[in-house]
């Protein structure tokens, strides 16, 4: 619309001034004129681009605006986080008894009938096929999901009756951790602000995460920013800092949802060698599907189109899975295990 305009309000100037009689003293006027204005049509291209996206973001935006509103996010940061619940130190047990789930889009179950009993300071593996109903059960115990049918118990009590403070005894490490563009001392700590980071913790959740050696080669320190999602240090740099995050609260159990599925062998090892020396001292929920993981565990459940199908420790359940004693035994060729 903006070049028709120009080339139609030229041919009109240089038409007025032939029919005035003024056309040869027009031409060249007209043609500095038509010049500097493709000159500009670009940015008056971007000027007008620019405004229609700030129009059809308008909305959204204002949407975005109210939400952040009503959930709080312009407050001034608390000098002392409220905790309204304590957290519950897990002293005997979580049972699950004759569990079953199912999502509202499926017909069949992705759970059914779920029985076992974590141990205080045990190390519980669940194992399965892609599919199989790991990270459910897993939502389960967590109280993210509640069962149909069945109930879960913590310490004896049900689990809906003291979910806020069961999940907030929990550390969890997910597949991927997120790092955000700030330094290694901030991510530790992350959900704390300034005073309110413990640096004595900080240390401690880096000890127990094995990460002492990359803290002494950074350039800062724990001051080192690390960067967006992390990318300045390595794979399995990035999944010890979720590890150190989530010791630092010092957690009465530590679950990892397939904390260590992207990383190789050589990674994966040195994780699981940290892992090991929290073995008795924290109860440990470990979902995978990698074997060398979890070869450790005290004991593990063995899901199948979301049941049990084995459930000991780990040379029982090889054992009564074929499959499973397959693949242990590839791997323990392999130099994995």
């Amino acid at each position: 619309m903006l070049e028709t305009s120009l080339v139609v309000g030229a041919v009109l100037i240089v038409g007025v001034a032939g029919a005035t009689g003024g056309r040869e003293a027009a031409l060249p006027a007209v043609g500095l004129v038509l010049a500097g204005a493709f000159r500009l049509l670009p940015a008056l291209n971007q000027i007008l681009f620019l405004t229609n996206s700030v129009q059809f973001s308008a909305g959204a935006i204002e949407f975005v605006e109210r939400e952040l509103k009503t959930f709080g996010a312009y407050a001034e940061p608390r000098n002392e986080p409220q905790r309204s619940v304590p957290p519950h130190r897990l002293e005997r047990d979580v049972r699950l008894d004759d569990v079953w789930f199912r999502y509202p889009t499926r017909q069949d179950p992705a759970l059914c009938r779920i029985s076992f009993v974590v141990a205080a300071g045990e190390s519980f593996g669940i194992v399965g096929r892609t599919g199989s109903g790991k990270s459910t059960l897993l939502d389960v115990i967590l109280g993210i999901l509640e069962p149909d049918r069945g109930t879960v118990r913590v310490d004896g009590i049900p689990l809906a009756e003291r979910r806020e403070g069961w999940q907030r005894s929990v550390g969890y490490v997910p597949q991927d951790v997120y790092l955000v563009d700030d330094t290694l001392r901030a991510n530790v700590a992350l959900g704390w602000y300034g005073e309110e980071i413990d640096d004595e913790r900080v240390l401690e959740a880096i000890r127990l995460a094995e990460l002492d050696d990359v803290v002494a080669s950074l350039p800062s320190q724990l001051d080192t920013h690390v960067g967006e999602r992390g990318v300045r240090l390595s794979g399995g740099q990035r999944q010890r800092v979720g590890l150190a995050r989530a010791l630092y609260t010092r957690p009465n159990v530590l679950v990892l949802d397939e904390a260590t599925s992207n990383l190789d062998q050589v990674t994966e090892r040195q994780i699981v060698q940290t892992l090991s020396t929290l073995r008795g001292g924290i109860t440990m929920i470990v979902v995978t599907h990698r074997l060398a993981t979890v070869r450790h565990c005290d004991r593990l459940l063995y899901l199948e189109n979301g049941a049990s199908r084995a459930l000991g420790p780990f040379s029982d359940v090889c054992t009564s899975i074929p499959e499973f004693d397959a693949t242990a035994a590839s791997l323990t060729a392999a130099g994995t295990g």
